[in-house]
């Protein structure tokens, strides 16, 4: 009896495209596995390579972003894990690594016109690595439409170009390390931050106006930054520090500080768990320049050391990573 069409989502067609493109799974059986036409499939990866994921998506605006912002989004986000996945398979990775040391020179020069060149650069690089069949092609018709937008967001949003640039540090550490989850949760984190950043500036009508749900947006997206309760209260929530302080209080239950710590504890744990990242570079990714102090303030939330917890708690394919 043939089995019963099905309509898919748009996220379980990107699903399914990627175990083929990224896992390599014969297109023969993923068709014989879920009852597809070949032609439906190939008819999905045609859209996917004309249009990107968007593809499949409403158009419009989501959370104030353009279909092009949401569309390139997508894109970087499936180009890391490819990108991450080729290296895991012994890709070189140079390429990248020179292209993120021209990003760094065009940061210290602050040079705004040479850093989005630099930062194009930098992404068509981790397209190119991911090695995918017309997804330059595609990468690059998306970024011509968000071209001049993207020089002046930078000139709005970073006057330090520095901070844009270490920005970038956790994509190209997550895909020289070729693990897929993480390179895909650092480019969609990454874009989440620079949207939310340009939101910012600009008074977007589409950030909340709760001061308490802009504060804890922030901070979700901020962890690999130090975060100052005063910058907190009269840039992002738009009240004064005591009565941000007094929010925290009323509606977590603990201190600003106490929150804050807890929110990067998790993630620490999250990475620990699925990642093969040295304990040095986790401490970093949720602000702590010190790996001591960091482990301290781990082993006294879990009582276990940030080895010991990844002994205990990570895959097992993780308890040889460096610390």
């Amino acid at each position: 009896m043939p089995r019963k069409r099905r309509n898919y989502t748009p996220e379980e067609k990107v699903a399914i495209l990627r175990r083929h493109l990224v896992e390599k799974v014969p297109v023969s059986d993923l068709c014989d596995e879920l009852g597809l036409n070949p032609t439906v499939f190939y008819g999905w990866q045609k859209l996917f390579f004309e249009n990107g994921a968007a593809a499949f998506q409403r158009k419009g605006k989501r959370n104030g972003r353009t279909p092009e912002a949401g569309r390139i989004e997508k894109l970087d986000a499936f180009a890391a894990r490819c990108a991450a996945a080729r290296v895991a398979a012994g890709a070189d990775k140079k390429p990248l690594l020179d292209a993120f040391v021209r990003l760094q020179e065009a940061a210290q020069r602050n040079d705004v016109s040479r850093m989005a060149q630099a930062d194009r650069v930098l992404h068509l690089a981790i397209v190119d690595l991911a090695d995918v069949h017309g997804l330059p092609g595609v990468w690059n018709a998306a970024a011509r439409m968000q071209e001049e937008f993207h020089v002046q967001s930078i000139r709005v949003c970073w006057p330090d170009l520095n901070v844009l640039f270490e920005a970038h540090r956790p994509i190209v550490d997550a895909i020289c390390a070729g693990d897929q989850a993480l390179a895909d949760d650092a480019a969609k984190a990454h874009l989440d931050a620079v949207w939310y950043r340009l939101a910012e500036s600009t008074d977007d009508a589409s950030l909340p106006d709760d001061p308490m749900v802009r504060a804890c947006t922030y901070l979700d997206l901020h962890l690999h930054e130090p975060v100052r309760r005063s910058f907190l209260a009269q840039y992002v929530a738009k009240t004064s520090p005591g009565h941000l302080a007094r929010l925290f209080r009323r509606q977590h239950g603990v201190s600003f500080t106490d929150y804050l710590r807890e929110l990067r504890m998790q993630k620490a744990a999250d990475l620990l768990r699925r990642t093969h990242l040295p304990i040095r570079r986790i401490a970093a990714r949720v602000a702590y320049d010190d790996p001591s102090r960091f482990a301290t303030h781990f082993r006294r939330r879990f009582s276990l050391t940030p080895r010991d917890f990844r002994r205990q708690f990570g895959k097992s394919d993780l308890l040889t990573s460096n610390t």
